[in-house]
Order: structure tokens, then C-alpha cells, then sequence
């Protein structure tokens, strides 16, 4: 048991951190009062900080994320999957991107071609056990160009390979 220096309750010791006199409990709130006094400068403190470190901060973040795959994936299924009117919103923007960017001059045989491409790729992950997707060479939903939903803007890759491209083109 250790005095804590602010309320001078006695508490327990893992309430206190390695090095200091004031409990968890104390600091906790002792910073909520300052955010609330403070917050603009503190925010505005912080924004500077993140500015002047900005390529740091992103390159230690990508490295994490690089090591940490797994965890990565985990923590962004647990959120998606929490959150039903999310994921139906998500679909949904995804179903009505998908149906602006297919021509109204695709036939029946392009179409056929695009089912194709699906049935190639969950062969192929089937039989591999490597995970595969249909990749748009130009993404639906890019930056600077867009491209049509339509079987020469298509191609099997691997997964792994679809989330490094990401919403880029190539």
C-alpha cells in the first residue's frame, strides 16, 4: 500500500505507476481537467507535433502494420463485423459504384466473361489455397481516373496483391 500524493489515500500499489507518487486514478483525471481546460491549445499542440513528424509517424505506422498483418486484419474484421449498418452501408455504396461503372453497351457475352473471371478465381483459391481475387486494372472509384466494370478492365490476382494495389491504378 502507497499514499498517494494528490488525494493522500492509501491505495494499492499497482495503482501507481513505475516512477511518481500519484495514482493512476489521480493523473487520469487531473488530464481530463487540463482537456477540458486546454483542449484547443493541446489539440492545436498535437496537429504541430503530428505536422512536423507526419513522414515519422507514417513510416512507423506502416512498418507496424507490415509485421502485424494478422492483427491488422483481425482488428479491422472485429470492427467491421460490430457494426451491421456499417457494413450494409459499405456494401451497399460498393453495389451502386459497381452498377455506375458497368456500361449499358456490355452484351451478354461480356458479362459471361466477367462471371468467368469469378469462377477462375475461386477455382484457382480452391485448388491452391492461395486466396484470390478479380482486380480492376483501373479502379471503379479512383482518384484520377475511373474505369468501367467490363471484362478487358479485369484480372485474377492474388489477394494479397489486391490489397497492396489498393484503389490505384496498375
Amino acid at each position: 500500500m502507497r499514499s498517494c500524493s494528490r488525494c493522500f489515500e492509501p491505495k494499492e500499489e499497482d495503482l501507481f505507476p513505475k516512477s511518481g507518487n500519484v495514482c493512476k486514478i489521480c493523473r487520469s483525471e487531473k488530464s481530463r481537467i487540463d482537456r477540458a481546460k486546454n483542449g484547443d491549445s493541446i489539440n492545436a499542440r498535437r496537429r504541430e507535433v503530428y505536422i512536423d513528424r507526419k513522414e515519422t509517424i507514417n513510416k512507423a505506422n506502416r512498418e507496424w502494420q507490415e509485421k502485424n498483418r494478422e492483427r491488422v486484419r483481425e482488428i479491422n474484421r472485429d470492427y467491421y463485423h460490430e457494426d451491421k449498418s456499417r457494413r450494409r452501408s459499405y456494401q451497399n455504396a460498393r453495389r451502386k459504384r459497381v452498377k455506375l461503372a458497368t456500361p449499358k453497351w456490355l452484351t451478354p457475352n461480356d458479362f459471361k466473361k466477367m462471371e468467368m473471371l469469378y469462377t477462375i478465381s475461386r477455382f484457382v483459391s480452391e485448388r491452391t489455397g492461395v486466396e484470390m481475387a478479380v482486380d480492376h486494372i483501373v479502379p471503379l472509384n479512383g482518384s484520377l481516373v475511373s474505369g468501367f466494370n467490363m471484362p478487358e478492365n479485369m484480372k485474377v490476382i492474388t489477394k494479397l496483391d489486391n490489397e497492396k494495389k489498393g484503389n490505384r491504378y496498375g
